[in-house]
């Protein structure tokens, strides 16, 4: 999409924003709010003040989310805005990326992830993993390391290994994104990312893999 087309269909509606890479986070936090409000009830009312943006992806990251941000710095209705982004290959790359689009647009930005600022909006950052490298897709494989598809796909993955190391095969540039496909065939409605595992509620989101989103959500909206 291009950023003229982000810009003309991103409205800001509620008071507190999550910034999240694509559609497949939409999808999961879509499922993972209601969840929160039926299973917890009351102390996620609030979670209808928040509004999910996606960016379009790391490749369109810096473009789309300055766009985002600058339309936002001109909105008296923002309050808080969390920002969710992969790690990719270096988390504190990752940090310092969106660090860069905040100061370039003239926005305060926290001196480390899951430290909200004090300013107006006030700007909180999420990389995940908390450390290292990968993605999201690291805590849906967390969420199901009980079931017994996933000892399957690792053994699936291991058997692979020796034609990696020969350079017979090129290895999955995420290899979290590569197993999480491999569960999700497993299933009996096939899916090819966690968003698609979302709409058939094949996530159990009371595992607490999925309890630092919730940490995160609480700075959020309280």
């Amino acid at each position: 999409m291009e950023s003229d087309s982000q810009e003309s269909t991103t409205s800001i509606e509620k008071p507190n924003i999550l910034l999240v890479e694509g559609t497949d986070e939409k999808l999961f936090f879509h499922y993972f709010f209601k969840f929160l409000k039926e299973s917890e009830g009351h102390i996620w009312d609030n979670l209808d003040n928040l509004q999910v943006i996606d960016y379009e992806g790391t490749p369109n990251f810096e473009k789309n989310l300055e766009i985002i941000l600058t339309k936002m710095s001109g909105s008296e209705i923002i309050q808080k805005v969390g920002i969710i982004r992969d790690a990719d290959t270096d988390h504190n790359q990752a940090f310092s990326a969106i660090k860069t689009v905040l100061h370039r647009i003239g926005i305060t930005s926290p001196d480390s992830p899951l430290t909200p600022t004090t300013g107006h909006p006030s700007i909180n950052i999420m990389i995940v993993p908390e450390t290292g490298s990968g993605s999201i897709e690291i805590y849906f494989l967390d969420s199901v390391n009980q079931d017994p598809a996933t000892s399957c796909v690792e053994k699936y993955f291991s058997c692979l290994q020796p034609f990696y190391d020969d350079a017979k095969l090129k290895k999955p540039k995420n290899i979290h994104k590569a197993k999480l496909q491999a569960f999700l065939s497993s299933r009996k409605v096939p899916k090819a990312s966690f968003g698609g595992g979302a709409q058939e509620e094949y996530w159990t989101y009371s595992d607490p893999a999925f309890s630092r989103f919730k940490d995160f959500l609480r700075q959020l909206i309280d």
